[in-house]
Formats: structure tokens, C-alpha cells, sequence
């Protein structure tokens, strides 16, 4: 390897003019987000959108540098922008001379890396990575997502940095085979030097009359990536490694350890949907250590969410207590997406970092891309527990959400969207019914009282227990009166007999609202058997044959039964009370059929 130190090109400002490279570092905004979060949201979109068709290996290692790695920087950044430069910050020779550095690496491997040409002037027709990285600020709204978007979001990893310095390391598919990349990048404020002002972006790498600084490629890049501290790429691997130096410290997150347990929250809250469907494998590590990162699946309020996500993008059935729905608009603006809840006791306190205003009464907001937009709060049951849920955008209408979102991906706001006056707004109008949805749902599982006895909603739901118990599994919805019963089968009156006592109820299980039914057994001989069957109540008065609630809950003489045995239901010998709990839906009314087996 060669011993020359890299070459510093610091950009000076044009007579036409140019941006100030501090302003790229603020293009975010203020996001209502601790800053980690949308350092992890921004890098792990950035890598994801670079996929290149599998699933993606996504670290974060976080270190402090020994004296080998850091006497590599030294050498590396051999030259350095004045102290004037950084307003206030450290500075990066400040940085370079403490006696252990820390960083903060990012990496992604199963991505296409920053290929493409290393100078903004040329057009080739192919992907243009490296530039939009590395020397552009925003993003052509034009491009295609799928090779790495790199707009304003990436500057967070220089507002991340305690002296404004990203060293950024690539492999990428090159003309001549794969091909790796190194260069070192700086936005600090502007500044005057010598009577002339620079913009505050510096480049180190081969000098160049062109771009003033190149890339070091191939095994020189290699080569200084091993000395200043990076991981090897395996052969055959493309991706990305971005090595933030001197990560900031704040309120949030005072030390590494902080900043580490700050990140590892962010991928809980915000990546989970990657998790579910294993399209992103994470490894975090702080000081050589791995890091567990939660299963999202076993987190008391996040696994909620996982099983919504599951049921909104999946073609099964949805039975009690889930609620799935799609979401469509009217005139024309057709399907907008889909909605799935459920109704759930809040648990408080789970431990670990929440969403502002918590997250149990909540819908997780999500478009293509799968990672979690907002928690927006949501309608509650009469009695405090939480509806918790997910709405997927239609792919279809990926691009009119994407047009709602700010800089850092972290809303949905219609007011922003510029529809023409006249227009149905798809956001404002997906809102609005999964709005409606929820408060559908909330108002039919209100317990009755005195006041809604005769409402329609309570009437329906609740008049209808135990005014249709049908006569075995295959029979018709016949009434049964209370002392008779036959067989399944249709033999001849037996002495043995069912019954069901005419003042069903409603009741709250785990949340969630549910019929109550009390089956009466009378004269049983050892060995027999009650088979039970939910049926939603029709209009007519009759049941529906095609689509059943669930049955979620037996209680055979004060013992739950197990639901393995709810099938076929053995009762002992003699007369005996079976409570039979069935899950409502809006609006529908639910009874059962029972008969001998």
C-alpha cells in the first residue's frame, strides 16, 4: 500500500454560488423522535432501498478505537479543515488527538453498495449511487427506489458525528468486476481561509483535477479500510460500511452504551415488520459484544402488532377477536389499504422505551417499504382497554403516502400532499375510515345499560342469546326447548337432555367483548359427549351456515376446559353446567347450535 496520506479537497464556493454544508446536515428538521431512532430509520431505509433482492445483513457496531485504528485515522486524515470550520464543535483534529476514538459503523451486506461514477457531471443511464452519496445533497424524485435513495435523510450521519466526519467504504458491481471504494467525508459550517470562502464539504482520497478528490478503489481501498478499522468484505460480498466518528452524545444517550441501547429500541419499534417476514437480519454489538436485539414477537405490546401485521397481510380467515378490514375510498378513488386490530388490556409498563404517548391504543402506520411510519392513537373501549393495529398502504397507492411523509419518513400528513382542488385526498381519506372502523367496533362492544337497553346495537347483539340453539352439529336451527333433546344422529328421544338458559349475557374477555351462553346438562351417561357450534344470527332470524365466530372459551361445572377438547366435549355422568363463550363481531348477532355426539 502505498504510505501517502490521502488527499484533502475542501470545496470552494462558486461565483454562481452553492449550498452550505450545514444545511445538508439540517434537512431533516426536528423530528419528535430521539435522534438514534432516526439515525437507525434513515441508514436502515437507505440500506434497504440498496437491497438487491434477498434479505439484507444490516450491524451496527459500536467501539472504541485502539492505538493501531486510531495512529490509521491519523495518518489517513493527515490534513485537516481549520478549527474555524466547525462553529463551535469539536473539530476533527480535536478528535484525531484524543487518545481513544470512538465510532459508530453501520453496514449492510446482500446491497448493491455505491457503484456507478465517481463525478455528478457524467450520465451514463446506469445507477448512480456513489455521486447521490457522496457529493449530491437531495435525491431526483425521478429515481427509482431500489438502488438506494440517498436524499436529504443521509445527512444525519454527519449531524451524528461530533466533528461533522463520515469515512465511507463500498463494494459495488463495476465494469470490470466488483470493485471497492473508499473516501473520507466532512460537512462542517463555511468558512474564510486566505481571502476565500469554502462551502464546509471536504473530500480526502487521490487527488483529482476533476472532482478535487477520488476514491481510493480496489485494494488500496481495501487496504486503508483494514488500517483505520473496518471489516472486510467476504469475497463475493457488496454492500456498505459507514464509520461515524465520535458518535454524538445528548440527553438521550450520555455514553456508547446509551447510544447502543438507543438503537437496539429503534429496531424494535420501528423494524419489526422486517423481523416477521425475515427480509432484514440484524447484528448490533458495542465493544466487540454482541447485542441481544429483541424479538418483536414476544414483546408484550410490539408482538401485538406482529400478529396485526400478520393477519393484515395474510389470507386466512380473521376470526375473534381480530378485525380486518379493507380500506377503500369512494368516487372512484378505490382501495386505499388494509386494516387489522384487535381490542387488548393495556399492560403498562413494558420496560424500555415507548413511542410518545404511548403505543396501546394505537395503529401502526406502514407503506411498501415495511417500516413503521407513526403509532397514531386510536378510538378505546368504554372500559380503557386499548384497540391495537396496523394499516398497510395498497402498493398501488405507495406513491400518494410517500408524498404525505416529511423529510424523516416519520408522519403521515394529507395537508402536505398538494391534491388539486376537487380531489379526493387518499390519506385524509384513509384516515377517516379506519376512524370509523375502530369507532364501529367500539360502539358495538359497549356493555349494555339502562339507557342503550333498546338501542339497535345492544338489541342485536344481545338479543339474540340463546334464542337459537339448533339440535346437534348438522341440524337445522331449530328452537329446543328447555328438558328435550335427541341425538345428532336423529335416533329417538333420549332421557339424557340439553338445555340453555334464555338469559345469555355479554361479557369482557382480555378486552374484548364476548356472548356468554349457559348450556344445562341433564342425565348424562358415562362416555357421552356435547358437541357445541358458534353461529352468527341472520336478519331473517335464521344463522349463517357459511362464516362461524369463534368459540373462545368452555367452562365445564366451574374447570376451563382445554381448547383441544372443545370439539367434542366429554361430560360426566349424571347433570352438569357447560358456560360456552363465543367472540362478537359489529353488528352481528351470535348464538349456538348444541346436540349430543
Amino acid at each position: 500500500m502505498s504510505t501517502e496520506s490521502p488527499h484533502l479537497y475542501s470545496e470552494p464556493y462558486q461565483a454562481s454560488g452553492n449550498i452550505d454544508a450545514r444545511a445538508a446536515t439540517k434537512t431533516l428538521g426536528r423530528p419528535n423522535l430521539p435522534h438514534w431512532h432516526v439515525f437507525l430509520r434513515e441508514t436502515i431505509q437507505n440500506s434497504w432501498d440498496a437491497r438487491l433482492g434477498g434479505a439484507v445483513d444490516f450491524r451496527v457496531d459500536a467501539r472504541t478505537l485502539g492505538a493501531a485504528h486510531m495512529s490509521g485515522l491519523h495518518q489517513f486524515f493527515s490534513s485537516t479543515p481549520p478549527q474555524s470550520a466547525f462553529e463551535g464543535d469539536l473539530s476533527l483534529d480535536e478528535f484525531l488527538h484524543t487518545q481513544c476514538g470512538t465510532v459508530l459503523v453501520v453496514s449492510d451486506r446482500g446491497t448493491s453498495g455505491l457503484g456507478g461514477p465517481t463525478r455528478a457531471d457524467v450520465q451514463t443511464g446506469k445507477e448512480s449511487n456513489f455521486v447521490d452519496f457522496v457529493r449530491n445533497i437531495g435525491r431526483d424524485a425521478a429515481k427509482a427506489i431500489g438502488g438506494g435513495t440517498y436524499g436529504f435523510g443521509k445527512g444525519i450521519l454527519w449531524s451524528s458525528s461530533t466533528c461533522r466526519t463520515v469515512l465511507v467504504y463500498s463494494r459495488a458491481q463495476g465494469e470490470q468486476g466488483l470493485e471497492s471504494r473508499l473516501i473520507g467525508v466532512t460537512l462542517s459550517g463555511s468558512y474564510t481561509q486566505g481571502g476565500k470562502r469554502y462551502t464546509g464539504r471536504h473530500w480526502w482520497g487521490v487527488a483529482d483535477p476533476a472532482t478535487g478528490a477520488e476514491p481510493f478503489v480496489e485494494s488500496e481501498a481495501d487496504e486503508w479500510a483494514e488500517r483505520v478499522g473496518f471489516l472486510p468484505f467476504e469475497a463475493g460480498e457488496t454492500g456498505t460500511s459507514l464509520m461515524v466518528l465520535g458518535p454524538v452524545q445528548d440527553e438521550d444517550a450520555s455514553s456508547l452504551a446509551d447510544i447502543v441501547e438507543s438503537i437496539r429500541d429503534a429496531i424494535l419499534w420501528w423494524c419489526w415488520p422486517h423481523a416477521v417476514d425475515g427480509t432484514i437480519r440484524v447484528v448490533v454489538t458495542h465493544e466487540g459484544k454482541s447485542v441481544a436485539v429483541p424479538d418483536p414477537r414476544h414483546h408484550p405490546i410490539v408482538g401485538v402488532y406482529c400478529e396485526a401485521y400478520e393477519r393484515a397481510t395474510g389470507d386466512e380467515p380473521v376470526g375473534w377477536p381480530w378485525y380486518r378490514t379493507a380500506i377503500a375510498g369512494r368516487r372512484g378513488l378505490g382501495s386505499l389499504g388494509t386494516l387489522a386490530w384487535r381490542a387488548k388490556r393495556r399492560v403498562g409498563s413494558s420496560g424500555g422505551w415507548v413511542p410518545e404517548g404511548g403505543a396501546e391504543c394505537h395503529v401502526a402506520l406502514m407503506r411498501r417499504p415495511r417500516f413503521i411510519v407513526k403509532y397514531r392513537a386510536v378510538e378505546p373501549l368504554p372500559d380503557g382497554s386499548g384497540n391495537l393495529g396496523v394499516f398497510v398502504a395498497d402498493d398501488e397507492r405507495d406513491a400518494d403516502f410517500a408524498a404525505a411523509e416529511p423529510v424523516a419518513h416519520d408522519d403521515w400528513s394529507p395537508a402536505v400532499m398538494g391534491v388539486a382542488k376537487g380531489e379526493q385526498n387518499a390519506v385524509r381519506v384513509a384516515f377517516r375510515r379506519m376512524t370509523e372502523e375502530i369507532a364501529d367496533a367500539v360502539r358495538a362492544a359497549a356493555p349494555p345499560s339502562r339507557e342503550a337497553e333498546h338501542s339497535s346495537v345492544v338489541n342485536q347483539l344481545a338479543g339474540a342469546l340463546g334464542s337459537h340453539i339448533g339440535l346437534g352439529v348438522d341440524a337445522s336451527s331449530q328452537p329446543l326447548t328447555s328438558g328435550s333433546a335427541r341425538s345428532a344422529t336423529g335416533g329417538p328421544r333420549s332421557p339424557r337432555q340439553l338445555s340453555v338458559d334464555p338469559a345469555g349475557s355479554l361479557k369482557l374477555i382480555d378486552g374484548v367483548m364476548a356472548a356468554e351462553f349457559t348450556l344445562i346438562v341433564r342425565s348424562a351417561s358415562e362416555g357421552d359427549a356435547v358437541v357445541v357450534t358458534p353461529r352468527f344470527v341472520l336478519d331473517g332470524g335464521g344463522v349463517d351456515k357459511q362464516v362461524t365466530p369463534s368459540l373462545v372459551g368452555v367452562v365445564l361445572n366451574g374447570s376451563r376446559v382445554e381448547s383441544g377438547q372443545w370439539s367434542r366435549l366429554e361430560v360426566p355422568e349424571g347433570d352438569s353446567v357447560v358456560t360456552v363463550e363465543v367472540g362478537t363481531m359489529p353488528l352481528r348477532g351470535v348464538t349456538i347450535e348444541a346436540g349430543w355426539c
